[in-house]
């Protein structure tokens, strides 16, 4: 296979990384839409289905994107992190990555959406705005300390956007009990 087929290969699987986030968020928003409220929080048990499928379209999108980056880097004869659009999908690759490794240990399932929803718009914006074609790096970037601090870069980029994410999730869930909750039972 040439270089022009695998970077073909690259843009169908981000496009179907695309999709598969797309269909997770929409089974996402519906377990949350239809999950019962209880005194703490939500109840989740009815709408476990969806979440698993979900989880499933979110694995699929997971898997398309990360060889999708792989495929990049063939193609491009480099580790794919040249440019803004590389970038962006391997952060957004290190970033799916990191909430099924650590959602296997937690229980993450309530994290599912924004997730998802962070997930689309890194994409959408790699696609839309940032995408370059696949091409060699420029001289003044050919150095194995690109590989060093562009991965840490990636990598740490990725987790801080998850540990974001919880806290920010977090923050909702406390404020949504101070408003509901009375003032003399807090």
């Amino acid at each position: 296979m040439t270089n022009r087929d695998w970077a073909y290969i690259s843009n169908d699987l981000i496009y179907v990384a695309l999709f598969a986030y797309a269909i997770a968020f929409l089974l996402y928003a519906f377990e949350t839409a239809f999950s019962v409220k209880e005194s703490k929080g939500l109840d989740r048990t009815r709408t476990i289905r969806s979440n698993r499928v979900g989880t499933a379209f979110f694995i699929l999108g997971t898997s398309a994107i990360s060889l999708g980056v792989i495929a990049r880097g063939v193609s491009a004869g480099r580790v794919p992190w040249g440019n803004m659009y590389e970038f962006s999908i391997s952060g957004a690759m290190f970033f799916a990555l990191a909430y099924l490794i650590i959602g296997r240990k937690y229980d993450l399932r309530w994290l599912g959406l924004p997730i998802s929803i962070l997930l689309l718009l890194i994409i959408g914006t790699a696609i839309t705005l940032l995408y370059r074609p696949s091409a060699p790096l420029v001289p003044a970037l050919q150095s194995t300390w690109l590989v060093v601090h562009v991965a840490a870069a990636i990598i740490s980029g990725g987790m801080f956007l998850l540990s974001n994410t919880v806290a920010r999730r977090a923050a909702a869930f406390r404020y949504e009990n101070l408003v509901t909750t009375p003032l003399l039972l807090r």
